[in-house]
Order: C-alpha cells, then structure tokens, then sequence
C-alpha cells in the first residue's frame, strides 16, 4: 500500500525555513556578543600586557588603566598598580640612598686622601704622621660605623637581625640611659630626667632597645638649646609598654616629619651638626624587628614627642591577668 508524503515533505520545508530564520540571526547576535564580552574581558589583560611592555621600556610611570568596573580582573589591575607604586618608590629611596651615602662618604674619603699626601709631604716628622695618621684612622672609623649600621638597618628591615631575645626592664633600661647621658645635658644645661614605675617587663635584646633609647635621648639633647628640657616617660599602654621622649627644643618641619627616618635623610637645620643621619632609621628598624612602633608628634619652636611601643612580655601579661 502507498500514501502520499507530500504534506510532510511541505511541513518540513517549512519547519527548515522557520528553524533556518531563527537559528542564523541567534548565532550571529551569539557570536556578536561573544566577540563583545571577550574583547571586555581580554581588555585588563591587554592593558597589563602593555604596561609591562611600556616598563620594560624603562618608563615605570606606566600604570594598567582602571576601567571602573567591580570585577576580579579589574581588582587584579588595581594591586598591579599599587605593587608597581610600591616598586618605583623603593626604587626611588634605593637611588636617594646611593646618592647620600656617595655624598656622605665623599667627605670622609677626601679628608682622609688629604691627610695621606699631606703626610707623604712632609720630611718624616714623625708627629706629623701620627697626627695624619689618626686623622686617617678617625674618618676610616666613621666610615666603617656608617656601614655597618647600613648593615644593621638592612638586616632589621629583612627580619634577619640577630636579636638575643630575653626579659628586659624597660624601668631600668630607661633609667641606665638616661644616667648615661645625664652629664652630657648637664655640661649643655639642659635639663634631663624619667618617669618609670617598674617593673616594665618586654621580651626584647636589652642591647639593641638600649640603642633605641640613646639614639633617641641624643638626638633629644643635640637639639634642645640651653635651658631647656628633655624628658623619658615610660608606663604601660593598652597591652604594650610605652617610652616617650619629650624635649623642648627645636621641633621638626612638618614636611621632614614624613622622612626623618628614612636611611641618610637629614633635615636642612641639622646639616650642621655632626651626623650620620643613620640614628632615626636604625631606631626604626630595631623596632620593627621586635614587633614594636614609633610615632613623632613635633612643633617646630616647641619639642618634639618620639614614643615607641613594644609589646608586653608574656609571663608578665599573665601575671598582670592573674
């Protein structure tokens, strides 16, 4: 038996024809948003791939464009932007640095190739050579003290600082340092003194926070004029113990505020003294490795406030608790 197909061969062609008028316009608009949505996503990545490009070039102001949208692409462009901020201001610190210890060893080495040659001019008087000889041996000596404590910082900054941890008083570091320099003070009639109620205890290397305390009361009495004051409070602080140094001399400039502790920075009004410009940062990374903080408070004409923070020992917390 046979039947006519005819109707269905008509009803598929059109079925093909309705499917075909659908499925073609469907994929164009597919591939159009496809095209669309892959150009937005890939727009990050091509951002980044030009700005490494652009700082291979040596231009490191190059930054990946911030396209405005919330996505993880974008979020990753932005710690690309801050990653290379912080590289560029290393960088800059790094140069800064060379250029000041350059100029600062200029000085040293030139005064001790002048006492060599003067003393190869002269007609072996030997009080002569003893006298270039030590002024040889003075210079060698503070070039030597301004790298090794270049070394001293690097090694705080990198967490490779070799500290002899134990329980320190800071009542009676405080008190050791401050004796130390009391007769400095006296001789410049500045006048010097402490408050700390111990026992203080910290977990620290009692060598390197002794050196924190006399970069400080230095720096305290090197720019308090006569008649003035300077003063160490040390006490406990919200789990921490704090040490204040207050003088009433010279203040700082608040633009020097920002980078007084950076590695050979000194100020224009302490050019004139004698210094390595070393003390601040080394004061900084000393506590840096032990966990610890400083903070400046200073008006210029009025003093200055350094207090710094370490944290409490733990037998000592749990004494204070029971």
């Amino acid at each position: 038996m046979g039947k006519d197909a005819s109707d269905r061969e008509r009803l598929l062609r059109q079925f093909r024809v309705i499917f075909a008028g659908i499925m073609v316009p469907v994929a164009l608009v597919g591939l159009a948003a496809g095209f669309v949505l892959a150009r937005r996503m890939l727009k990050p990545i091509q951002g980044l791939i030009d700005t490494v490009r652009a700082i291979d070039t040596g231009r490191l102001e190059a930054r990946v464009p911030d396209l405005g949208a919330d996505d993880e692409l974008n979020e990753l462009a932005r710690l690309f932007n801050a990653m290379l901020d912080k590289i560029r201001t290393l960088i800059n610190g790094m140069r800064e640095a060379l250029d000041n210890v350059g100029h600062d060893l200029r000085t040293p080495a030139t005064r001790t190739l002048a006492a060599v040659e003067m003393a190869a001019a002269t007609k072996n008087d030997p009080e002569e050579l003893r006298e270039a000889l030590l002024d040889c041996a003075e210079e060698t000596r503070r070039m030597v003290s301004m790298l090794g404590i270049l070394m001293d910082i690097s090694e705080a900054e990198t967490g490779a600082m070799r500290l002899r941890l134990g329980t320190a008083d800071m009542a009676a570091l405080v008190a050791e340092t401050v004796e130390v320099y009391q007769y400095a003070a006296e001789e410049k009639g500045v006048g010097l003194s402490y408050t700390a109620q111990g026992p203080l205890l910290v977990t620290a290397d009692a060598d390197r926070i002794r050196q924190v305390l006399a970069n400080l009361l230095d720096n305290a009495v090197k720019y308090t004029p006569s008649g003035g004051r300077v003063e160490v409070v040390a006490g406990r602080t919200d789990g921490a113990i704090a040490v204040s140094v207050i003088d009433s001399g010279e203040g700082i400039s608040p633009d020097d505020i920002p980078r007084i502790f950076d590695r050979l920075y000194r100020a224009d009004k302490s050019r004139s003294r004698r210094g390595l410009g070393l003390g601040l940062s080394l004061v900084r990374a000393v506590l840096y490795a032990h966990g610890g903080a400083i903070d400046v408070q200073s008006t210029p004409g009025a003093g200055s406030r350094f207090q710094f923070t370490l944290p409490v020992a733990v037998g000592a917390q749990a004494d204070k608790a029971t």
